[in-house]
């Protein structure tokens, strides 16, 4: 939880996220609920 977040958070995250459309709408690729979440998900671990 070294990011500030923790497992318990992320389907807040990535709903709040993925809310986001003019964002998302604006990716090089097509972004799926279930990518953003794997996304927020792999960023826990990173040390």
């Amino acid at each position: 939880e070294g990011v500030g977040y923790g497992s318990e958070h992320l389907e807040d995250l990535t709903e709040r996220a993925y809310a986001q459309k003019r964002l998302i709408d604006n990716a090089p690729c097509p972004v799926s609920r279930d990518q953003m979440k794997d996304l927020f998900e792999s960023s826990l671990s990173y040390w």
